[in-house]
């Protein structure tokens, strides 16, 4: 199964080095910074961070795709889209048909890949469905070279 990964920019991590989510840092070391009074306001973000959520794609009736988050079960969260309970961009384009779901222990790990996949083109989404990580990898290339990579001209 392909996984998404996160980027974490830290001292230690490199911008190009992406991370499988597993590899999180403990939360225990910025507790331990944190003074006493931040305490309860500290464990309020940890337990709503910890509440892991679903990153799914569905695919509607007219052949687009729909890109959400969800805490509750996929199933019933697929209900809700088919029956139309919310109203949105699914509201219209019922019928709609699971295509790929991913769990997240972090609800924000999921929102933050939610608003990437959003952005990918519609090849690099199907490629991902698909599982084809060489096709993925191929989507993901610059398509024209940096503009740091130009000559600078001579003052």
């Amino acid at each position: 199964m392909l996984t998404l990964m996160v980027r974490r920019r830290a001292s230690a991590v490199s911008n190009d080095e992406a991370r499988p989510l597993a590899a999180r840092p403990s939360s225990f070391e910025t507790l331990a910074s944190q003074a006493p009074q931040d305490e309860g306001q500290q464990r309020r973000k940890e337990v709503s961070m910890n509440e892991g959520a679903f990153l799914y794609i569905l695919r509607c009736a007219d052949g687009s795709y729909y890109i959400g988050v969800t805490r509750t079960s996929l199933e019933a969260r697929i209900a809700q889209h088919n029956a139309g309970t919310f109203g949105g961009y699914t509201l219209t384009r019922r019928s709609v048909k699971l295509v790929f779901s991913q769990w997240f222990e972090h609800v924000t790990d999921a929102i933050e890949n939610e608003r990437k996949l959003k952005k990918w083109s519609r090849a690099k989404k199907e490629a991902l469905i698909l599982g084809d990580l060489t096709a993925l990898r191929e989507l993901s290339k610059r398509k024209s070279p940096h503009r740091s990579a130009e000559p600078r001209p001579a003052e």
